[in-house]
């Protein structure tokens, strides 16, 4: 180590100490690892030099578009940057022989430790390229000086691609917006009129889509200087890490500094969340979102225009298997909170409507089912006007018509599943509901000596709990994608 090769260090002192004035290599593990890394470093870079220029001089006539030239490209890209990394290389070799120091990248770009020095170099360079092809969007309605004070944080944690979109502010804020487009990096698209974030968002993905084929990804950014550029810079390394997952910047809100409407919110629909559409969310509130390029198609086709669209961002993650993953953020809340538009029980409400849709289909089915049954008893009557199986057949008629009718409705407008065997599934839940209820319902009848009345009571309560339990088993597992 460095330590090992200070003077005076009794470290040194044995068998291999060496005499004062002579310089001595001093092999470790960590110079083996260095040297191994360089090896490769510089065979990768020769091998794509050699890549390129044979493909550049034999097929000159390439299709830009096709895979093999996609790849091409990004080799290139890479191969653009090597200058750069050649003349760090060179310093860090200096360094790797002398021993007398260390190089190592910023925390923010590699937490864990590594024995190699040029390990970490490696890693900051390809973090560094990986930042310059995520793109920000910075949705912005009335802004104030906060948004230059945005713009200078991403600036200085190397973001060189700003998307703006001032989503109809008006003349008032132009000057604000012209001083923003006039920083290096920073593009501003402007709505004639106030169209709401979720639109202002799906402005800036279409935009990347079209004027960004190269880029990689997306992080989302409130323009009035709630995201620390630290947080900002964390969620694109997390993203580099998985690079297939949605990125979740997550505040804690256990805080009193917390505003009590922000706290209250978030508690309510993280556990609608929970427990109607199963996503485990800590913020279910946050604009700060590190979303990989493949998945902007489906955000153009999430509906919402306003507030409500993040939350449908959201859902459609859990409709769509998207996975995600989140970062702890610092929770900052100016003037508390008052820029906020987020409403606790609009938003909540809008979660809550799959569940609601369940509970109507499932109230429209009983309806049925008893309109069919007398219309079933009242034709048997004719056929077995003194015969008590009347009652059983036109029950079993009722229950398996009110029963399709409830499974086409959950499959096509609930739960908007296309799995083949959810048809199979839900006949096993219902023959394993109706054996429940009734096995409830008579161990219930018995341990409280319950008459007529208890019994509808103790049903009651049965049929609301296996009603629960159904809608999450039917999500779950019946009509599971």
């Amino acid at each position: 180590s460095a330590d090992a090769l200070k003077p005076g260090n009794n470290n040194n002192k044995g068998k291999n100490a060496k005499t004062p004035g002579k310089t001595a290599l001093v092999i470790t593990v960590p110079l083996i690892t260095d040297i191994f890394i360089a090896i490769s470093f510089i065979t990768k870079i020769f091998i794509a030099n050699i890549f390129i220029t044979n493909n550049n001089s034999s097929r000159p006539g390439k299709h830009p578009r096709s895979p093999n030239a996609l790849y091409h490209n990004h080799i290139l890209k890479y191969h653009n940057c090597q200058i750069n990394q050649y003349c760090y290389f060179f310093t860090t070799c200096a360094i790797m022989l002398t021993r007398r120091s260390t190089v190592s990248a910023p925390d923010s770009v590699c937490a864990r430790t590594h024995p190699s020095s040029l390990f970490y170099m490696m890693r900051y360079f390809e973090m560094n390229d990986f930042i310059k092809n995520m793109s920000v969007i910075l949705p912005s309605y009335k802004p104030d000086e906060k948004l230059l004070t945005v713009l200078d944080g991403l600036a200085e944690k190397g973001f060189s691609d700003v998307i703006a979109v001032n989503d109809g502010s008006g003349s008032g804020y132009d000057g604000l917006f012209e001083k923003a487009a006039a920083c290096p990096g920073v593009t501003v698209l402007t709505h004639p009129e106030n169209k709401g974030k979720g639109r202002a968002l799906k402005t800036a993905f279409a935009y990347c889509i079209e004027n960004r084929p190269a880029c990689t990804g997306v992080i989302t950014v409130d323009g009035d200087n709630q995201h620390h550029p630290d947080d900002i810079l964390a969620c694109c390394q997390k993203l580099s890490e998985n690079p297939g997952q949605l990125v979740l910047g997550a505040r804690s809100f256990s805080s009193d500094q917390v505003p009590f409407r922000s706290r209250f919110g978030n508690v309510m629909t993280r556990g609608v969340f929970r427990f109607a559409c199963g996503i485990r969310i800590t913020d279910t509130q946050t604009g700060l979102r590190a979303i990989p390029a493949q998945y902007l198609p489906l955000m153009l086709e999430t509906a919402g225009e306003r507030y409500e669209y993040e939350t449908n961002m959201l859902l459609e993650m859990k409709t769509n298997e998207i996975p995600f993953t989140e970062v702890t953020i610092r929770t900052i809340y100016l003037d508390d909170n008052d820029s906020s538009h987020f409403n606790p029980l609009k938003d909540s409400i809008k979660i809550y409507r799959t569940i609601f849709a369940f509970l109507a289909s499932s109230l429209a089915s009983s309806l049925l089912d008893l309109g069919l049954f007398f219309l079933f008893v009242s034709l048997l009557a004719y056929f077995m006007p003194e015969s008590l199986w009347n009652v059983v057949a036109a029950t079993a008629a009722a229950r398996v018509c009110s029963s399709l009718f409830n499974y086409l409705v959950n499959s096509k407008k609930v739960f908007r599943s296309k799995n083949r065997t959810s048809l199979a599934r839900y006949y096993v839940l219902c023959i394993l509901q109706f054996a429940a209820s009734a096995g409830l319902v008579s161990l219930g009848a018995f341990l409280f000596h319950a008459g007529s009345v208890g019994k509808t009571v103790i049903k009651a309560i049965v049929d609301i709990l296996l009603f629960l339990i159904s809608y999450q088993l039917q999500r779950e597992w019946v009509f599971k994608k």
